[in-house]
């Protein structure tokens, strides 16, 4: 056999092998259909992907195949979650090798919680105990969250090197634009071996007629925004199983929620609070200068003016920031979220110059209540923050409170209420009369569950968060709406 004829075959048994693992995942995971027929399989110098095609070596993937079918299927897998939660979209301020670690931890952490021995690996088991450990240092297992705790407190040489040689699976190397792309110098033991690799080396150009292969290059490409409505079809889809999924498929729905929820910076979701007022300023776009100018010619020193049109600016005015005081809650964290929320409600674009402010401070009932109605007050305020009360949490007290202030005409222009908690109360069973959102501390309350008149906010101790629809800059934290 030929160099040729040998290349075509090796061609011919990848494909067969790909489609096969394919099959195998949307046989076990139907949910992910959309997902796998979506990311379609292409001739390539490396196992990787650029969230428009996976890109293989044949003889990578007959490798890859030689332990059987389930080993393949689970390295597709991998990459596919990859894709689904969007780990590809990266910017210039990203720390690559933290980046590649965190997103091959999350993506190995949702393949073993599906419990499927449809994609175990050599590896499995001890993916599964090193996965466990690490739970215990961080938590949740998310790209995002541990990117984060990386950078805090990267680990040693040694750990990062033993997890990187134990969790990748595929290369990323064209996830980062600024870099030529290019195959991986180095294979876990799921991969091909150098020695094995080197038998059954073949160039990195295309065949002659690759045009016969069955994977050619589509005209269509895929796109963040794309692989956002793929994950969103996912997620439909696993709500919609008829049968149970077992925590495997709660997981994965509880990641997919997480991942589709739209981010803001907190400054954006302040502005959502504040109300329209006619604030004393000129309406340049209304200013007729051709009727002033004519004044001017016509009189000497006597310009025709039009009564002063003013525009209409997005202002807070009265604004009641609730925060509990309960044990759970106390410490550093609230002294930033307070201090962060005044710095940005001293920017004019949000706060107008007449406001009334109440700064609330509660547990299981109101401890205090401080009225701030200028700029020097919340300076005042911020040099002599004292939390108060440190008990249990019950939400109604605030609400009732409130309720009488605007019943009493102590406030009569509410926007909203900001109520900054861990979740651990009791929430009023009726909706209030004005907006409300309920803002926690750190995002291991991402599971807790407000009413449905409330608005949910995940505060973080960092002001920086990506918007969803660009680029991951950097993760040092956020707001989540």
């Amino acid at each position: 056999m030929n160099d040729k004829d040998r290349a075509e075959r090796l061609e011919q048994l990848a494909s067969e092998a790909m489609e096969a693992s394919r099959k195998q995942i949307v046989a076990g995971l139907r949910f992910l259909d959309s997902a796998v027929f979506a990311l379609k399989p292409e001739r390539g110098r490396a196992f990787q992907t650029d969230g428009n095609r996976l890109y293989f070596l044949p003889e990578d993937i007959l490798l890859r195949a030689k332990d059987g079918l389930g080993v393949l299927s689970h390295d597709v897998l991998h990459v596919l979650f990859h894709c689904i939660f969007r780990h590809f979209s990266t910017g210039e301020g990203m720390d690559r090798r933290l980046w590649d670690l965190a997103c091959d931890l999350a993506a190995e952490d949702l393949i073993l919680s599906l419990h499927s021995s449809s994609f175990d690996t050599p590896k499995s088991r001890e993916r599964e105990l090193a996965l466990r450990e690490l739970r215990k240092k961080h938590g949740r297992i998310q790209a995002e969250r541990l990117y984060r705790d990386f950078k805090r407190m990267p680990p040693v040489e040694q750990e990062y090197l033993r997890l990187t040689e134990l969790f990748t699976v595929d290369d990323h190397a064209l996830w980062y634009h600024d870099r030529p792309s290019a195959p991986r110098e180095e294979s876990d033991s799921d991969s091909p071996s150098e020695e094995t690799e080197a038998e059954l080396t073949l160039t990195d150009e295309m065949p002659e007629d690759a045009d016969s292969l069955e994977f050619r290059r589509s005209e269509v490409k895929l796109t963040e925004e794309d692989w956002e409505r793929i994950s969103e079809r996912v997620k439909l889809s696993l709500e919609s199983e008829e049968r149970g999924n077992g925590e495997g498929g709660e997981k994965l729905l509880a990641e997919l929620s997480r991942s589709n929820e739209k981010k803001i910076d907190y400054r954006s979701f302040l502005l959502k609070f504040a109300k329209k007022h006619e604030a004393l300023k000129v309406d340049d776009a209304s200013f007729d200068y051709i009727f002033y100018s004519y004044g001017m010619e016509l009189y000497g020193d006597m310009p025709l003016i039009e009564p002063l049109e003013y525009t209409e600016e997005d202002r807070i005015k009265d604004l009641v920031l609730a925060i509990d005081t309960s044990g759970s809650t106390d410490g550093p964290l609230v002294r930033t979220f307070v201090r962060q929320s005044f710095e940005m409600l001293q920017e004019e674009s949000v706060l107008g110059r007449s406001f009334r402010i109440h700064v609330i401070q509660c547990d299981a009932k109101v401890q205090d209540d401080v009225v701030l109605k200028t700029k020097e007050d919340v300076e005042e305020y911020l040099g002599h923050l004292e939390l108060r009360g440190l008990g249990g949490t019950d939400f109604r007290p605030v609400f009732a409170y409130v309720d009488d202030l605007i019943r009493r005409g102590e406030i009569r222009d509410l926007r909203g209420l900001l109520y900054f908690t861990d979740g651990k109360g009791t929430f009023p069973k009726r909706k209030p009369a004005y907006d409300t959102a309920f803002i926690f501390a750190g995002d291991e309350a991402e599971d807790a569950v407000v009413p449905p008149w409330a608005m949910k906010v995940i505060f973080d101790d960092s002001p920086l968060i990506y918007d969803g629809s660009g680029r991951r800059d950097s993760f040092e934290g956020g707001y989540e709406a």
